[in-house]
């Protein structure tokens, strides 16, 4: 654990082990500390995940056929979930009408363990992740990279898919 033996550890103080727990709890991504230049989901304690790279906002126009606006926001902003089937615009955003995402049948298998993804400005991610400890609950998000210094941060915009 972080370079230390484990006769360390029995010598570190229970209030520095506490905190290194608190800090380890929780974890639902991460970003280049498992992989360099990847988004890691289902990393903490009890947890498991997976994450999809959808593409670009343009990748998902062409590929959905949707009609976008200025700005590329209607198809990111339409993503929605309904049980275990991701949704976009279907046409216009005027008709309010949504389509089945090809993605949804991978991201909504069954999984035992972390999975991870290249980290790509500009692009689209949706990612499952499951809480074993507490009755296999689980939290859907699409994420949008706003920002990315390779080997150093990245920007999401993010938004929970009830």
């Amino acid at each position: 654990m972080f370079g230390r033996t484990y006769d360390d550890l029995l010598e570190m103080s229970d209030d520095w082990r506490k905190n290194m727990i608190k800090r380890s709890k929780c974890n639902d991504l991460d970003f280049n500390n498992y992989y360099t230049g990847y988004f890691t989901v289902g990393v903490g304690g009890g947890r498991v995940g997976t994450i999809i790279d959808l593409g670009s906002r343009d990748d998902l126009q062409k590929k959905y056929q949707y009609q976008e606006t200025v700005g590329h926001g209607q198809g990111y902003a339409s993503i929605h979930r309904t049980n275990k089937t991701l949704l976009i615009l279907k046409d216009s955003y005027r008709n309010h009408t949504f389509q089945a995402m090809d993605e949804s049948a991978v991201l909504f298998r069954d999984t035992s363990s972390s999975f991870s993804v290249r980290v790509i400005l500009g692009h689209v991610y949706a990612l499952r992740i499951i809480d074993t400890y507490k009755h296999k609950s689980e939290r859907v998000v699409k994420m949008l990279v706003l920002a990315y210094q390779p080997n150093q941060s990245v920007t999401i915009q993010w938004e929970i898919l009830k």
